[in-house]
């Protein structure tokens, strides 16, 4: 059982308002810890709704689904600043809804992985928001990230864009142009870019057969945080392709919010 409070506005932009949707565990207890839902669709598409952390509400989680930009509205980095502004907004309203600020995690596929695994690798230290609050109030403390790209300037390469038409099409929008052209941006929405021993935990899964995003970037990110000696668990999922619908991935999940996010 949860209780839904839906269109909480987080943040303003002259685009649109941006709202979050939040589910509380019944009865109330405890601060909850909070799971935070970041949807894919190539950040160009996607709702709020459903929420694919409302389950967890039932181990005494909150879970919230998050709105962001979409590349046709704003390039990078709005959508990251809009996500990074709802963790802040959520820690700052801890209390008024019985959430406990300290542990946040992050589930995401797709774009919605990249933008949880790029919070989760600069949040301690990039005030993306410009909130108003702690230097590192968009830190989260365990990322699960989904068959995200992770490191964007590789799709420079003629070879890469034309294996990949797709996922090159949408991150040329999210930059706002050619990867070519604007490597610099695309350094800086790679979370590749940003690993360091303080990330907080990571599970990264990604399908062998991923035909959308290689399944290459899920294992350089991968390999990038356990050389900073990061909690990092990589599963290739050898029958799968992009995005990963399994029957055993929401029990996977919750276990490993378990584990990280549980005092």
């Amino acid at each position: 059982m949860s209780r839904k409070i839906a269109d909480l506005e987080f943040a303003r932009r002259p685009e649109r308002t941006l709202k979050l949707d939040l589910y509380l565990p019944e009865p109330p207890g405890k601060p909850a810890p909070v799971l935070i839902w970041i949807y894919g669709g190539g950040w160009l598409s996607g709702s709020k709704d459903p929420c694919h952390t409302e389950y967890m509400t039932a181990s005494g989680f909150a879970a919230a689904s998050i709105e962001y930009r979409y590349s046709q509205e704003a390039i990078f980095p709005a959508a990251v600043e809009d996500c990074h502004a709802a963790v802040c907004w959520l820690r700052s309203h801890a209390a008024e809804f019985g959430l406990d600020g300290r542990r946040i995690g992050l589930f995401g596929p797709s774009a919605g992985g990249h933008l949880t695994a790029l919070l989760g690798t600069s949040g301690h230290y990039r005030n993306w928001s410009g909130f108003d609050g702690p230097p590192d109030c968009g830190a989260v403390q365990a990322v699960v990230d989904v068959s995200g790209p992770t490191l964007l300037t590789r799709y420079a390469d003629r070879s890469l864009q034309q294996k990949y038409p797709d996922l090159s099409g949408v991150i040329t929008r999210f930059l706002g142009g050619p990867v070519e052209q604007r490597l610099a941006q695309a350094r800086d929405a790679s979370p590749a870019t940003y690993v360091h021993p303080g990330c907080p935990p990571f599970l990264i899964l990604h399908g062998r057969q991923d035909e959308i995003v290689p399944i290459e970037e899920a294992a350089l990110l991968h390999e990038a945080l356990l050389a900073c000696g990061v909690d990092s668990t990589f599963l290739p999922v050898t029958d799968a392709g992009h995005g990963i619908i399994k029957p055993w991935v929401p029990p996977l999940v919750l276990d490993f919010f378990q584990r990280t996010l549980r005092p």
